[in-house]
């Protein structure tokens, strides 16, 4: 098979188009590389000069095509002056030679571009006409039109200006032609061939949205004539480059899934639809009436309906017929002159057809002889074709534009069908599937007031799920892999974040909206080349992106409308006391080992309280990060859900030593009020003041904070009343307090436990906040130091009560009874750890290594501790003698 294509392009005698010629170049240039054959002259491809004739042109179009075969295809292509001839009917191209005082003799006539087609022997033949006055051509062409692969496509209809565009450089139709030429998308695409049929919806649909956004400019209609059958499904207008296929599809997907948005046109529909929560109420009430936005589902929900009437029968011999009856934009006023012709029947064609048929016979201004309909509904009727149950759907999708006469004629002949079903005896169920802005005229007809009234509503809790769901079935079934490739994230190759899509979903509120987003996705991820495509892909599909917004739904991690309820698994670790390449490779051995056999799901958070490493420096911290990024990894922990407290081994004294000098004093007063201190010296009588600088004292927390920011991704706060730190996670619904209860800690105090009280008070203001109700959200504190040596831990109590902290998470634990306690006047639970890595210091020898792994169980509300023990560093980790047989100590958890 070989294409060819003849191009005509002229700006017209007196040069009065500036674009014309500009236009007829590049799609000449187009062809060329698309393969086709281009006549050509010198080996440049043609396109008329001055001086060329009407006559040297049709000549030369002649030739051209005397050496066409039978398979071939050939396009004809004219950009410029159309006009209908003032004596005739007959459509003129203007060149550059043409006269207007003589058009009829110096113009090319369209009858005599035909003729020479009529005598082609190429099966397929185009001729596309970007000009005024295009549509005559179809007067000429019409019997070719109708009865042989003959197609015309015009950018205006008859006595209609098809006029330039500025800021396209050109006309509108031949601008779309170097759009699918220079880069064909999906939409056009089956099979790696860009098909005519799928190329011509897209011209239209182009053409629409281009005159709805230019409806001022605009007064022609781009048009499509021609006899559609199978031939014409399967005809391709080129083939893609294997560099084209690939960027299109990856090889991976037969189809694009998501290039058809409304689900009557879905060819795969039935392999991959989502039933909305309210079907099965749907179903099972008589009539009802569906309201929904536009491309909430109503067309969709009304084919799973005809769908499931389908396989009930072949399942369950029941019958139940199916009228279907689409009343859209296109066919609405045929509708209101003949409704049965623009019913869609199905599955028993013909005996409903027969039904409705007699009905619509009897309808005079759509009002129904309800004795003669109740009659065509016998016994006799129903036992002869075993039908169970009538479906009689009307699926309404108009615009608000139309004229509110035609509307109400539309809703009275619906109200006779309604008034009909109420006297009958047999299973009718009349369904109304109906855009919310129609509910107006559904009032004013009393049959309609008993009738359940649903809405396909996704903005649910299980929004994300569903919206998730839709994704994954429809990429799964183009999907050509094993196994099936069913998220974006895998489709990119790991290009575009998870992220990217959740925050999607969270922004579309119909199946429509979302599809839409997910087609530009399924196209854009590739054709850009970016290792991390997020913001290139979210430009595409926002107009007007706020990244801002994007970047706090990243931060929070938050969907408004979920409210997700599962188990929360926490991994509780203290004086993990860090020290060496060998210390990573023994904790990873026993502790990974002891995770795997206890939990299946990953851990959703890692709560550390405190000691890290064995000493605050960095050629500590780098094995801490090392042990912490894979243990993350191996059990899917986020780095935003490492929540952090330091303990006195994360304050480095020799950098908080700096901060202090030593004056000599005789003073006997003992001095403490944060700048001056005196103490006595060992061996000395001498009483001594020290001098400390706030400056340089902040700085013993660098190690840590530096440590804080690899494995956290935020630094920790070097000031200490910034240190009480609130975490929130929304999709949880949990809050995290983070204390720092060794604020005080330095070369020369070390044992002065308490919470900094200007820091204490900072993350309660937050909760105060209007703006945010977190009344229902778990909340949960973690320091290091038990609360009998903090010294201002009645203050620390009251805040923690007043605010509703149900959880306290702390470290420094000598002995295993004491994991656990309860205090039932503040309604407080207490989990404490012990050390989990061998240190050098002397103050945890001989007790017992120790961690715990808990369980959160909103649902249910309970809490499950599960404490982890071993007497020796060597030994493998086991349950605790003094929780329970099964080594679980499980409490009744109550949020508010």
């Amino acid at each position: 098979m070989t294409r060819r294509a003849f191009v005509v392009g002229s700006d017209g005698p007196n040069s009065d188009l500036k674009f014309a010629r500009s236009d007829a170049e590049k799609i000449i240039k187009l062809f060329n590389k698309r393969g086709y054959i281009i006549p050509n002259e010198n080996k440049e491809p043609f396109i008329p000069t001055k001086l060329d004739s009407n006559y040297a042109i049709i000549e030369r179009f002649a030739d051209f095509l005397e050496e066409c075969d039978f398979e071939d295809t050939i396009f004809f292509y004219f950009a410029g002056h159309g006009k209908c001839h003032e004596n005739g009917r007959e459509l003129h191209l203007i060149i550059d030679t043409t006269k207007y005082d003589r058009i009829s003799s110096t113009a090319i006539k369209i009858s005599e571009i035909i003729n020479i087609f009529r005598t082609c022997r190429a099966k397929n033949k185009l001729i596309i006409l970007d000009c005024c006055d295009a549509g005559w051509a179809e007067e000429e062409f019409k019997t070719e039109l109708e009865n042989t692969n003959c197609l015309l496509i015009c950018a205006s209809g008859k006595n209609e200006n098809a006029i330039e565009f500025e800021e396209l450089k050109g006309g509108f139709l031949s601008k779309l032609f170097v759009k699918a030429f220079e880069n064909p998308s999906t939409t056009i695409v089956k099979e790696g061939l860009v098909l005519y049929n799928l190329f011509e919806n897209w011209l239209l649909e182009e053409a629409e949205n281009f005159k709805s956004k230019n409806i001022e400019k605009i007064s022609s209609t781009l048009s499509v004539y021609g006899k559609r059958d199978q031939t014409i499904s399967s005809f391709s207008i080129f083939e893609l480059t294997d560099e084209e296929k690939q960027r299109l599809y990856f090889y991976n997907y037969t189809y694009n899934p998501f290039e058809e948005t409304n689900s009557n046109n879905e060819e795969y529909f039935n392999n991959y639809y989502i039933k909305p929560e309210v079907y099965q109420k749907i179903i099972k009430k008589k009539s009802c009436i569906i309201f929904g936005l536009e491309g909430s589902g109503k067309t969709a929900c009304r084919r799973i309906i005809e769908k499931d009437s389908k396989d009930n029968y072949v399942k369950n011999k029941v019958r139940p017929g199916v009228l279907s009856i689409l009343i859209d934009n296109d066919d609405f006023e045929q509708f209101t002159k003949n409704p049965i012709e623009t019913s869609r029947i199905i599955p028993f064609e013909k005996y409903i057809n027969t039904i409705i048929q007699k009905v619509v016979s009897r309808l005079e201004d759509y009002e129904i002889d309800n004795y003669k309909f109740k009659n065509l509904f016998k016994g006799e009727f129903f036992n002869q074709y075993e039908f169970d149950t009538i479906f009689i759907i009307f699926d309404i999708s108009l615009r608000q534009d139309y004229q509110d006469k035609k509307i109400k004629q539309l809703f009275q002949y619906i109200s006779g069908i309604a008034k009909t079903i109420e006297i009958l005896n047999f299973n009718i169920y009349l369904k109304i599937f109906l855009a919310a802005k129609f509910n107006q005229y559904l009032q004013n007809y009393d049959e309609f007031n008993t009738y359940e009234v649903f809405e396909l509503y996704w903005e649910t809790k299980d929004k994300k799920k569903l919206f998730n769901e839709i994704i994954e079935r429809r990429l799964e079934d183009a999907s050509t892999t094993s196994p099936k490739i069913s998220s974006f994230s895998h489709a990119s190759g790991g290009r575009l974040n998870e992220s990217v899509i959740n925050f999607i979903i969270n922004k579309s509120k119909t199946p429509r909206k979302l599809i839409e987003k997910c087609n530009i996705i399924f196209v854009k991820i590739h054709e850009l080349p970016n290792k991390n495509i997020d913001k290139e892909v979210l430009k595409e599909v926002f107009s007007n992106i706020d990244y801002e917004d994007y970047n706090n739904f990243l931060k929070q991690r938050i969907d408004v409308q979920t409210k997700v309820e599962k188990t929360i698994r926490i991994l509780h670790l203290s004086d993990i006391n860090i020290s060496s390449e060998n210390d990573i490779i023994s904790f990873q051995n026993q502790l990974f080992a002891d995770l795997k056999n206890m939990i299946k799901h990953g851990i959703d958070f890692l709560v550390v309280t405190g000691n890290v490493a064995e000493k605050a420096l960095d050629s500590k911290y780098i094995y801490a990060v090392k042990f912490i990024n894979e243990l993350c990894q191996v059990f899917k922990i986020s780095h935003n859900k490492i929540i952090l407290a330091p303990g006195p081994h994360d304050i480095n004294y020799d950098l908080s030593k700096k901060a202090f000098v030593e004056l000599q004093c005789n003073k006997t007063q003992y001095i403490n009020d944060g700048r001056y201190t005196l103490l006595k010296m060992e061996n000395s009588n001498k009483q001594t003041a020290l001098l400390c600088s706030e400056e340089v004292y902040e700085n013993k927390m660098k190690f840590f904070s530096d440590f804080h920011e690899k494995v956290c991704n935020t630094s920790y706060p070097n000031k200490f009343d910034n240190q009480a730190i609130l975490y929130p996670f929304p999709d949880e619904e949990i809050i995290i307090l983070s204390l720092n209860s060794c604020w005080q800690f330095d070369f020369y105090f070390k044992e002065c436990a308490s919470i900094n009280e200007t820091a204490l008070l900072k993350p309660f203001n937050i909760l105060l906040k209007k703006d945010k109700d977190y009344s229902e959200w778990l909340k949960i504190a973690i320091w290091y130091h038990p609360f009998e040596e903090i010294k201002n831990a009645d203050l620390l109590m009251k805040k923690l009560v007043e605010y509703g902290f149900k959880i306290c998470f702390l470290g420094h634990i000598e002995n295993s009874k004491n994991v656990y306690d309860y205090k039932f006047e503040y309604d407080r639970h207490t989990i404490s750890a012990g050390k989990f890595g061998s240190t050098s210091d002397t103050e945890l020898s001989g007790v017992p290594f120790h961690y715990n792994m808990i369980e959160l169980d909103r649902q249910n509300k309970k809490i499950k501790i599960n404490p982890r023990v071993k007497e020796k560093e060597i030994d493998d980790w086991a349950n605790s003698p003094d929780a329970a047989p099964d080594g679980i100590i499980e409490e009744d958890l109550i949020i508010n």
